[in-house]
């Protein structure tokens, strides 16, 4: 079967330049957002919708992603998208106002949709068990580097060519991970393992995935977590740059620096996983998430100002980054059978969620950090909750299936 060929670094750089992709396309002109919401004439709260758009359209696209790449194989699917990805690189970096720009980021957030659900699916094609967890460890390392490396380049390139020629560097980025796929990522689904793309077989395929708890509970936790990181990342520039008053090149930096942890925890979690299994690293990292944000806040509120929320919210990400491998692995790991749809329901959770995020942000930015702090610290609080109150609900129905086993 295909899970058991040796999976060789060109593949798994390939795949981890497809995963990037979509945190790129995020965390890169982060540090633009001031200057384009003043350069297009609009408000903050206008321009927080280039991450609103292209958050659904990543979400929502992945449904449409799934059954395509279960039904057709994962190359052509993956291609096409990364040429839309491209072009709508190409309309949002000459976009004359913010409806044009818009509506590239559309066009990149469904082409991003085709490469992440291809990212995950292909992870699972090639690779089951202890080797699949390891994989997944490397790809969110790889991943990770987004939120490290992203905004650092970004803030760079914005100080020396603005904020389009970040969205032009975005746009080859988009060619180079095109150029990997095409040449590293062979076809992965063979003709006999593909569902129909039909109406029913797709739905068929989405209520099996839909009705496992063994999906749906790490699914709710991963999406629930993901929209913690938005909240942060939809505000962050604009709090670190208008309340703390940091300079956008200063604001990528210091931004990239507390992403590292991103990447730690999932390095971590990956050598924690070989031991340990992956339910309890995802409880555990989790809590560490949500205690992160309560320091951040309580830092804050004392005067620590910058230091406090830098702090803090390394401590977040370093939760964050190690729960994201185990709950992965959890999710794709659930069932052999439609990966691509459920790595596409995972997708749709994660960025629609992420997307419900954004606006709200906007409502919050202000001279005053506390609301987003408190914003943040309400979503971290979701995934350990998730999580926990399932594993109290199978324990409780296992005692009830013992007590009435011992009756009996």
């Amino acid at each position: 079967m295909n899970q058991r060929n040796p999976v060789g670094a060109p593949v798994v750089i390939a795949i981890g330049g497809l995963a990037v992709l979509g945190p790129f396309a995020i965390d890169m002109f982060l540090p633009s957002l001031p200057q384009m919401a003043g350069d297009l004439g609009v408000t903050a709260a206008a321009v927080q919708l280039t991450l609103t758009v292209y958050l659904v359209a990543l979400g929502a696209g992945q449904l449409v992603a799934g059954p395509m790449a279960d039904s057709f194989g994962r190359r052509r699917p993956l291609l096409f998208g990364l040429g839309a990805f491209i072009v709508g690189g190409i309309i949002c970096a000459i976009a004359p106002s913010l409806p044009v720009l818009l509506a590239g980021r559309v066009l990149q957030g469904l082409g991003a949709a085709l490469a992440l659900v291809v990212a995950n699916a292909s992870v699972r094609d090639r690779t089951s068990g202890a080797e699949a967890s390891r994989l997944f460890a490397v790809i969110m390392t790889i991943g990770g580097l987004g939120p490290v490396v992203a905004p650092a380049m970004g803030g760079i390139v914005d100080v020396l060519a603005g904020w389009r020629g970040v969205l032009t560097l975005m746009t080859l980025i988009g060619v180079v991970a095109g150029v990997l796929a095409l040449v590293a990522l062979k076809e992965s689904l063979p003709v006999e393992r593909r569902i129909p793309f039909r109406p029913a077989a797709i739905g068929r395929s989405a209520r099996d995935i839909l009705r496992s708890p063994a999906f749906l509970v790490p699914a709710l936790a991963l999406a629930t977590a993901f929209m913690f990181l938005f909240v942060y990342i939809g505000g962050a520039s604009f709090v670190y740059q208008d309340v703390f008053g940091l300079d956008p090149a200063t604001f990528g930096l210091i931004f990239g620096l507390t992403g590292v942890a991103v990447v730690v925890g999932a390095v971590g979690s990956g050598v924690w996983m070989r031991s340990a299994a992956p339910g309890r690293v995802a409880v555990i990292s989790s809590i560490v998430m949500l205690v992160g944000v309560i320091l951040a806040g309580t830092l804050v509120g004392t005067g620590a100002g910058l230091t406090g929320a830098v702090i803090g919210m390394g401590v977040a990400l370093l939760g964050l980054g190690a729960a994201e491998p185990a709950l992965m692995t959890m999710v794709m790991g659930s069932g052999d059978h439609g990966l691509g749809m459920r790595a596409a329901v995972l997708g749709a959770l994660q960025y629609l969620l992420a997307a419900s995020a954004t606006p709200l942000v906007g409502t919050l930015l202000g001279p005053d950090p506390t609301p987003w702090l408190i914003a943040m610290t309400g979503t971290a609080l979701l995934a350990p909750a998730i999580l926990l109150f399932a594993a109290l609900r199978t324990r409780h129905a296992v005692g009830k299936q013992d007590a009435v086993e011992a009756s009996d």
